[in-house]
């Protein structure tokens, strides 16, 4: 018996395509918690292909009529497990694999550190590091408090996507939370499926994002700024650097050049103007 000797935790998990091993990793996190609340933010019923076998008493499902972007969805999740009386919520993407007892090594470890949202560690970075202090954690393999998000606010909807985790992490750390990775627990997570490019002295990742999603890379950077540029202002010329390689990349090495750079540049003037939420 995987589940944690504290029922009340339930996982948020948003879709938008899931892949053939969805159900798989869904088995998985049944296993470790009271409830797990998937969120079909594809518009179009997507996970209607699994539904015959999403039978387990655990699991609600709820589709958005349109795709309302990420930030939505998981605040609709964590809405309903408030009501449903959630005492800790544990939010994923449909392609994370969490290993067995994932939940009971994330629950030890917030115990541990009181006001503190926990994750787990993907990639190959940090493999020997038991616990972290963090400027930023990725939304997937958060394990976050319920009443922290009625001190800090829920998911910021204006971003619709990229860099909601890092902004409601900004918020979280301005609120006295300390994030925190546990390095040794990892879990099998992919940011987007890219490739390397190989020049003789070194390499440079793409990560073929759609000309569309380059919109919201762009624009959101400037949406941050817009809300903590003052307060964190490093951070916020980090994220302007990163939107410049983002721009290189397109130029140089990405393919749809001027689709992508029709997109970003509107990113980049919506961003100026703080025109948010969905691009219509």
């Amino acid at each position: 018996m995987l589940i944690h000797k504290d029922f009340r935790t339930f996982a948020i998990i948003t879709t938008f395509s899931p892949d053939d091993f969805f159900l798989s990793r869904i088995d998985r996190v049944v296993l470790q918690v009271c409830k797990v609340i998937i969120i079909d933010d594809s518009g179009c019923n997507a996970i209607s292909g699994f539904e015959s076998k999403l039978t387990d008493k655990k699991i609600l499902i709820i589709r958005n009529s349109v795709n309302m972007g990420i930030a939505s969805s998981l605040n609709i999740g964590i809405k309903k497990a408030s009501e449903l009386g959630a005492k800790f919520i544990l939010t994923l993407d449909d392609d994370t694999l969490i290993p067995f007892n994932y939940l009971n090594k994330m629950m030890d470890a917030l115990k541990k550190n009181e006001k503190s949202v926990v994750s787990g560690g993907y990639g190959n970075h940090d493999v020997d590091i038991l616990y972290k202090n963090k400027r930023n954690l990725i939304t997937s393999g958060c394990l976050y408090p319920i009443d922290l998000f009625k001190k800090v606010g829920l998911f910021n909807e204006s971003f619709f996507i990229d860099l909601v985790d890092f902004e409601f992490c900004t918020r979280a750390r301005k609120n006295g939370y300390r994030l925190i990775e546990i390095g040794k627990v990892r879990m099998d997570h992919s940011i987007g499926v890219g490739r390397d490019i190989q020049f003789p002295f070194f390499k440079i990742h793409i990560f073929n994002h759609s000309p569309f999603r380059n919109y919201y890379q762009i624009r959101n950077v400037w949406l941050y700024m817009h809300l903590h540029g003052k307060s964190d202002f490093i951070f916020s010329l980090y994220l302007v650097w990163g939107s410049i390689k983002l721009l290189l990349k397109i130029l140089f090495l990405e393919d749809q050049t001027w689709i992508r750079i029709k997109y970003a540049s509107l990113g980049f003037f919506h961003g100026m103007r703080n025109i948010t939420g969905r691009l219509r």
